[in-house]
């Protein structure tokens, strides 16, 4: 049955860009490129670290019993599991596209674009203490090494900048200027974002019968 609920989150991720940001970003070829694959990034990034994603509901389908946290900095090594270390890898390099595309983007210096990995990390690992099946926790460790692959991309770019920046403007030479973005959100975008809360909420009910 989760198969259907990652349709479900895979076409909505679909709507979100095609409702929502598209038309924001489309007027500039190179904002559209690079927002575009920051959004997707984003995308996979929560795929695999939170799907299939439902609402926490205390008392329906939220089990704090069941929850799972870890405050000890690589408890893992000290206890011996296997898999640790290629656990704290793939965590780091998970974060270092963040640590490229929000500095690119976005124009931050290095202790910002450490603060935004941290923030996503932290996003990330919060979700995961709610887990409604118990298997996911909030690992203090995946939060260290994910700041540190957001480190490890900051420098990176820093490293390749006026390359990324001289390949940027060879391929996107003339794609025009970008709009004014508009200020809140549209009535569409209003409807499109309600409905799929509401879906939300009914399919974090109903994972508790399936």
């Amino acid at each position: 049955m989760y198969k259907y609920f990652d349709l479900f989150d895979l076409i909505s991720l679909i709507l979100i860009y095609f409702i929502c940001l598209f038309p924001r970003w489309k007027s500039n070829r190179r904002y559209l490129f690079l927002k575009s694959t920051l959004y997707t990034y984003i995308c996979f990034t929560l795929y695999f670290t939170l799907m299939p994603f439902v609402i926490p509901i205390p008392f329906i389908n939220l089990k704090m019993s069941s929850a799972n946290i870890n405050l000890i900095p690589f408890n893992d090594f000290l206890l011996g599991h296997g898999g640790a270390t290629r656990e704290l890898f793939l965590n780091i390099i998970m974060m270092i596209p963040f640590g490229i595309l929000v500095p690119f983007i976005y124009k931050k210096n290095f202790f910002p674009t450490i603060e935004y990995t941290f923030g996503f990390s932290f996003i990330i690992e919060s979700f995961q203490f709610f887990s409604y099946s118990g298997l996911r926790s909030f690992d203090v460790t995946d939060l260290i090494s994910n700041t540190l692959g957001g480190i490890v991309g900051c420098l990176l770019y820093m490293l390749f900048c006026p390359l990324a920046t001289f390949l940027m403007d060879k391929m996107f030479k003339g794609s025009g200027k970008i709009n004014k973005i508009p200020q809140g959100i549209t009535k569409r975008e209003i409807i499109l974002l309600g409905i799929i809360i509401i879906q939300l909420l009914i399919r974090s009910i109903l994972v508790v019968y399936i």
